[in-house]
């Protein structure tokens, strides 16, 4: 290690010091990066919009601004599939869904059977271009995976709304 007289390590020290104080202000970590990241609870993390720094100018003229909403947390996070060992909580929250918003006449006992199978093909019919499409196929498949579980969580976010 090259030696370094007193006077070197005071500004190394004074120099690092302030590498740290900047790197941890609300300007760099919001300011630069564009989001604020808020703690993590549970599985879940949430970002948040950097607060403006200046002002935006109104203008002269009222203009129709589109309705800013903010983003809804994911009511599904998990797949189910027929026939495989789904977690009950997960089932429960398809059944419970379907019921809500779809108006299956299902019991919520989380143990999915062909009346949710059946219902969950309704469903895939009903949005097929959501749900279908994307992977090129025209029958349901009663599988809650990627594009299902997606329309799920839109249908949920906007009814929260």
């Amino acid at each position: 290690m090259p030696k370094f007289s007193d006077r070197t390590w005071v500004w190394l020290i004074l120099i690092l010091a302030l590498v740290w104080a900047v790197m941890s202000t609300k300007w760099y970590t919001c300011g630069i990066k564009g989001f604020c990241a808020v703690p993590t609870v549970g599985k879940q993390s949430v970002s948040v919009p950097a607060p403006q720094t200046m002002p935006t100018p109104t203008p002269a003229v009222a203009e129709a601004q589109p309705e800013r909403r903010t983003p809804c947390a994911a009511y599904l996070t998990t797949y189910v599939k027929p026939g495989a060992s789904n977690n009950a909580d997960s089932v429960r929250k398809v059944e419970q869904f379907l019921v809500t918003y779809e108006h299956a006449p299902l019991t919520v006992d989380g143990v999915y059977g062909p009346q949710d199978i059946a219902a969950v093909k309704a469903f895939q019919r009903k949005y097929a271009a959501d749900i279908l499409t994307p992977w090129g196929i025209t029958e349901p498949s009663g599988y809650v995976y990627k594009t299902t579980l997606r329309k799920i969580n839109a249908v949920v976010c906007a009814h929260k709304a």
